[in-house]
């Protein structure tokens, strides 16, 4: 028994008559009545009753129609998902974020493309850029949103950038600083800094010593932390300076707190998307042709913070 002789056998049942379901099918009529001797001589039951009428279906028809109709549309239903998932229609995109501030901007880009393939769910997690990597690397996730610094240089993983992030100074309002409109790193010299440790944020760690080393400034640091709010918290208490992104800072409305642009022309991180050459996932390519539109319709192409 298989899926074509149910389908001659349904066609048969529906219009009672070997000719009509021959024509419907667009065979022979020997054609529909060998599949159905064949489905007889299987079973070992008579399907149809010959009467003067012309044909009805047997008991043991009957009862083969419900369950040939119930097989044929089993059989349909994984066909289309089937090929619906290998189309990337359906199925899950894993997207891991280093902050909800990083991924804010895209939102409207992923609200687009829920509603364009609403049988693709989505799960979203926090790692740090390095782990993002990893996992791209590994599969556990299929996009990733990071610092360019972190991301690009692994030769597995592709990337897009979508924001440049330009870097403030935080400071309590009552700093020395707090009434500048804006700063260069040169300014911050002698404060003391604020920064998370670097096992909490590599990235963000090695840019602003960077940024201090490479105009042979020495950071002077307070303390080091395992969170960004923490160390806002400190600045707000006067104890030092913060520095983040635009992006980062300017997502919380925290009483106390001053933020002033830093003017240099290094004094920003990129940040962009990541995922792995030839994703396995086809539901990634459709997500990076909605984002390749979403970015077309904007001015120069990127997202502006």
């Amino acid at each position: 028994m298989d899926i074509h002789q149910l389908r001659v056998f349904i066609t048969a049942a529906q219009h009672l008559s070997f000719t009509e379901a021959a024509k419907h099918l667009y065979i022979a009529q020997s054609a529909v009545s060998h599949n159905i001797l064949e489905l007889e001589k299987e079973l070992g039951v008579r399907l149809f009753d010959r009467t003067k009428k012309g044909l009805a279906l047997a008991p043991a028809g009957e009862i083969l129609l419900v369950e040939a109709f119930r097989i044929c549309s089993l059989m349909e239903g994984v066909s289309e998902r089937v090929r619906t998932l290998s189309e990337g229609g359906s199925g899950e995109l894993c997207f891991g974020y280093v902050s909800e501030q990083m991924i804010d901007p895209l939102v409207p880009c992923l609200r687009r493309f829920c509603g364009k393939h609403p049988n693709i769910g989505m799960q979203f997690n926090t790692y740090d850029s390095i782990t993002i990597s990893r996992h791209i690397e590994d599969k556990k996730i299929d996009l990733g949103f990071g610092r360019y610094e972190n991301i690009i240089r692994r030769d597995e993983i592709d990337w897009r950038r979508l924001y440049r992030d330009p870097f403030r100074a935080c400071m309590g309002r009552d700093h020395r600083l707090a009434g500048e409109k804006s700063l260069s790193v040169g300014a911050l010299a002698g404060e003391k800094l604020i920064l998370m440790k670097r096992e909490s944020n590599p990235g963000m760690f090695d840019m602003v010593h960077k940024l201090y080393l490479s105009r042979g400034l020495t950071p002077m640091i307070l303390a080091d932390t395992n969170d960004q709010m923490t160390t806002f918290m400190m600045a707000r208490l006067g104890m030092g300076i913060a520095i983040s992104s635009k992006q980062f800072v300017g997502g919380y409305d925290m009483e106390g707190l001053v933020s002033i642009p830093l003017t240099d022309d290094d004094a920003f991180h990129d940040v962009g998307v990541a995922w792995g050459k030839n994703p396995a996932n086809p539901a990634v390519g459709l997500f990076l042709k909605e984002l390749d539109g979403f970015l077309a319709e904007l001015p120069g192409g990127e997202i502006e913070v």
